[in-house]
């Protein structure tokens, strides 16, 4: 005998079944048929993360025409080690001849027994209104047929209510794509690069008019001018705009779901390792604002339930995927190995010079890493965060380079000695130009270099990214 699965239920490497039929629920959870989906945590580099159910036994029963999975079928990801291994229902699916229905503890659905909906197919999407009309539909007409199974269930409350418990959840299938955003010190024209970097990333992932859409602004470190600018970028894209001065304002937003799901959450701040830093240098003496402070005692406050289970968490702050403080400081690299850096500089890592530009770009702090050859980041805060929220999380293990922002070194050079020839690309000198009249704009009404559609070019790294270290300078982590 094998459990029926239902949506929640665990696969062999530790993902879930995430799909189902939402017309039949057990405890309140979707029962998956075969081609529902699930996901994989296994990590190879042949599977895709997530994939459909497929049967690996023959099963007789089955409803609206579509098998039942069960304990021991593949979900079928592409590494072939992903199995259906648990389900904590009192649903399953017998052995015996006998065509059975016992709505007590559990529905028994016997041999041979197959609820078709009297005939007639139901839409097993959750997410428009016409998925109501034909589960209406569907219902009347199984109703007006007192001898098939599918009446007789009906007539049940237990069935009525999980029907009319999926009829409800089409009209609530929301999810909310969220971008938190760190205040910041600098008064360059990096000013605004978190907030440029959350536009364009957002707006990137505005994929359905059904769901929201959240920027988490902590306005530390901004003035009312800057923020109106924010809201202009909300008001076009039709983003929610929400300020805060504290970690708690932005756990307790993130935690009061109000039945909407995080689908995707996203950090832009500055970061050390262990933390990501939403008040850096802001507090007295240029000092950190310890109450701006996502860490290792403090991710935990946020509850896992607020994910849905397909969400992602994305990091763009510096070394969330670091785990261990580096071995040598650019001090110590400029002051002590001068001689190894100019050989290391010969292999294509960065040399002296460089590391001292670095230095004077990113300035002096308590942990200035220059160089890890055993970054560990398992120890990592991203690690953390990936095993008690139970989904990926991807975070840079070096520092993040938001340089690009408002164009790269090559942008400029394209816009200055290419836009005026016979070969320029006329709509992208165009825009280029038009985006640098819009930035010189708000250099001269607010004081802050800003484009209202976000920045132009995705957060990276580079060969120049500090530490050097050994390895991959982006990672995804997985639940363990």
């Amino acid at each position: 005998m094998g459990d029926v699965i239902t949506v929640g239920s665990k696969t062999s490497t530790g993902g879930v079944v995430l799909t189902g039929n939402g017309s039949v629920k057990v405890n309140g959870q979707p029962v998956a048929l075969i081609g529902d989906m699930g996901t994989c945590l296994c990590g190879s580099k042949s599977c895709k993360g997530q994939g459909p159910i497929v049967s690996q036994s023959p099963r007789s029963a089955n409803v609206f025409g579509e098998d039942l999975a069960r304990i021991g079928d593949l979900v079928d990801t592409g590494c072939g080690s992903c199995f259906i291994v648990s389900s904590s229902h009192g649903v399953s699916l017998s052995t015996s001849t006998a065509t059975s229905l016992n709505m007590g503890s559990g529905v028994n659905i016997g041999n041979g027994v197959n609820i078709n909906g009297g005939g007639l197919a139901i839409n097993r999407s959750l997410n428009s209104p016409s998925s109501a009309s034909a589960m209406s539909s569907t219902v009347d007409t199984v109703s007006n047929n007192p001898n098939s199974v599918a009446s007789t269930l009906l007539n049940n409350n237990i069935v009525k209510k999980s029907i009319s418990s999926a009829t409800q959840l089409m009209n609530h299938n929301k999810k909310e794509f969220i971008a938190v955003i760190g205040g910041q010190y600098d008064n360059t024209p990096n000013k605004m690069m978190f907030i440029a970097q959350a536009v364009r990333y957002m707006r990137k992932n505005v994929i359905s008019k059904d769901n929201y859409y959240s920027l988490v602004l902590v306005t530390t470190g901004y003035s009312n001018g800057q923020i109106e600018l924010v809201k202009s970028s909300c008001e076009k894209y039709g983003f929610s705009l929400i300020t805060v001065t504290s970690l708690s304002n932005i756990i307790q937003y993130i935690n009061n779901r109000n039945n909407v799901l995080i689908e995707k959450l996203m950090f832009f701040a500055h970061g050390i390792p262990f933390s990501i830093e939403f008040g850096y240098k802001l507090g007295s003496n240029e000092k950190n604002v310890s109450d701006l402070s996502f860490n290792l005692n403090t991710y935990k406050n946020i509850t896992p339930e607020a994910f849905s289970l397909t969400a992602k968490i994305e990091s763009y702050a510096c070394r969330t995927g670091m785990g261990n403080p580096s071995d040598l400081s650019v001090g110590d690299v400029l002051d002590n190995m001068s001689a190894s850096v100019i050989l290391i500089g010969s292999l294509g890592l960065p040399t002296a010079i460089s590391l001292q530009a670095l230095k004077t770009k990113y300035g002096i702090h308590i942990v200035e890493d220059g160089v890890q050859l055993n970054p560990m980041s398992e120890n990592s805060l991203a690690q953390y965060m990936a095993n008690y929220y139970k989904r990926p999380v991807k975070a840079f293990v070096t520092r993040s380079d938001y340089k690009g922002t408002w164009g790269t070194s090559l942008d400029r050079k394209k816009a200055e000695y290419l836009c005026n020839t016979i070969l320029e690309n006329e709509e992208w000198c165009d825009e280029f130009d038009e985006k640098d009249n819009e930035r010189r704009y708000s250099k001269r009404e607010f004081n802050v270099v800003y484009n209202i559609d976000g920045a132009l070019n995705d957060v990276s790294t580079s060969i120049f990214s500090t530490p050097v270290t050994s390895g991959s300078y982006i990672k995804e982590f997985f639940p363990q």
